[in-house]
């Protein structure tokens, strides 16, 4: 109240010298040479041009800690997210390995166990299959199956799969199985099936985990 008080003591020429004393001390840092009232009311409005100043600082001053602060959090908080999301994978890669290790070794025992007058033969054809790598036009290529194929497959054989649910989550993950290329569709349909996954009955839905992978994998094989 005290400078809007000096203020309306002031002429209009005066006040106009006290405007232009503000803009020059600002700009120039020259004191102005003024008559007692004007010089009074310059100097209360620059005291408080200055304490406005001050408060403004400050405020910008917290708001950058403020800011700062959440950043670091933030950027501890994501390297937290990172270095367990890598762990997990490191741990799902490592049990898909030693399930995939499992089954090669129950099929290489069940051709073995076929019959025992035969085993020499079997052995043979055992090593044919295994060693020699197959040329690309022996091996047979992987056609994703459209929607509405998907969709028949699931009425013919009375699967209670989601047929949108199960095209999604393949289609999102560029028809994987585990850590390999999806062989054979319709072995994954009956899989999910037998296992209650993508229920539409029960509304009931989780992703495959990684034994589930490995074994899809391996029914087609």
């Amino acid at each position: 109240m005290e400078s809007v008080d000096l203020i309306e003591e002031l002429t209009m020429e005066e006040r106009g010298e006290v405007f232009t004393a503000l803009i020059h001390k600002c700009f120039d840092g020259k004191e102005p040479e003024l008559s007692r009232v004007p010089m009074m009311a310059y100097r209360v409005l620059l005291t408080r041009a200055n304490m406005s100043l001050e408060a403004y600082e400050k405020r910008k001053e917290k708001d950058r800690q403020r800011i700062e602060r959440w950043r670091k959090k933030q950027n501890v908080t994501l390297r937290n997210v990172t270095e367990r999301s890598d762990t997990l994978r490191t741990r799902i890669d490592i049990d898909i390995d030693k399930d995939i290790d499992k089954d090669k070794d129950r099929y290489i025992d069940s051709k073995l166990s076929i019959s025992t007058n035969s085993n020499k033969e079997i052995l043979t054809n055992v090593s044919k299959e295994s060693a020699p790598e197959k040329t690309k036009s022996e091996v047979k290529r992987f056609i994703k199956p459209t929607l509405e194929e998907v969709k028949k497959r699931i009425t013919e054989k009375g699967y209670m799969v989601d047929a949108e649910q199960w095209y999604s989550y393949y289609e999102s993950n560029g028809w994987m199985v585990g850590r390999y290329k999806m062989k054979s569709w319709q072995a994954s349909l009956a899989y999910w099936n037998s296992k209650g996954m993508g229920n539409r009955r029960s509304g009931a839905y989780r992703h495959p985990t990684a034994l589930d992978t490995s074994q899809i994998e391996y029914k087609q094989f």
